[in-house]
């Protein structure tokens, strides 16, 4: 789960107050989102009470509003066999809903694209071009990449420092930033599968200072890859076959075929 505090940024679009909901119910809503609570949509009514499913931070919580329509109770409904009567679908709704949020908080970043336009999966890498296992995973993630089974989306970081940072602002300030860095991985890929010590891997990579709108590129990745809280690479984002988010710190090459094609 992404840390506290990102999921209220990234549903602060979320509150529904429109399409179904009347202006008293926007008027609650927006109570609602005021104490960090944020309105996803209406569930099936309970108990003759209008529901609807929302999230604080990513914890499912169901909303049931009074007869009255002034009121809102915040809580757990019961049925005659102790069954809690919305639990499934509040919890369906934000799983969607921040799937939904999470992804487009991904497509709004700087990266670049590996792969066909029209491959059924799309995994978000955060990559930095001073890391060995990123290049690694690279070379490995080719067979799926190429058979046009997978997309890959590079958001380049610059985790490890100032070289790191460097090498970045060097492809995106390039004439043309993707085959820059398609060139530059395949070349880094090459050698980070040789055998060597493991204090003794180097790969030579063109470095540029960065211009105002590249740094600001670079910042916005950062912040995105920090509000994932991910430390280590390559780590990666991506909606499987069951439409749920899922997200990885490194890749062990075992485990590419149940992200690629599950």
């Amino acid at each position: 789960m992404p840390p506290k505090g990102f999921l209220s940024a990234i549903f602060l679009f979320a509150v529904m107050t429109a399409t179904a909901a009347t202006p008293k119910e926007s008027r609650l809503f927006d109570i609602l989102h005021n104490r960090g609570i944020s309105v996803l949509r209406p569930i099936a009514s309970q108990g003759g009470l209008h529901a609807w499913a929302a999230e604080s931070d990513g914890r499912p919580i169901a909303i049931y509003q009074a007869p009255d329509g002034e009121h809102v109770v915040i809580g757990t409904m019961l049925d005659m066999a102790g069954r809690e009567t919305s639990k499934a679908e509040v919890i369906a709704a934000v799983r969607v809903a921040l799937s939904q949020a999470l992804t487009e908080k991904l497509a709004g970043t700087t990266w670049i694209a590996d792969g066909r336009t029209d491959a059924p999966r799309i995994v978000y890498v955060f990559t930095d071009l001073n890391c060995e296992s990123c290049f690694k995973f690279w070379l490995d993630a080719r067979p799926w990449v190429d058979s046009g089974k997978v997309q890959l989306r590079h958001i380049l970081v610059g985790l490890r420092g100032v070289e790191s940072a460097g090498r970045v602002a060097g492809v995106l300030t390039a004439a043309d930033p993707s085959s820059t860095f398609l060139r530059q991985m395949d070349e880094c890929a090459m050698r980070a599968v040789r055998p060597h010590l493991p204090w003794t891997f180097h790969c030579e990579m063109p470095a540029a200072a960065a211009t105002e709108v590249v740094q600001h590129q670079i910042e916005a990745n950062m912040r995105v890859l920090r509000q994932f809280g991910f430390n280590e690479l390559p780590a990666l984002v991506w909606i499987d076959g069951h439409n749920k988010l899922r997200r990885q710190i490194g890749v062990p090459e075992d485990t590419l075929m149940g992200i690629f094609e599950d």
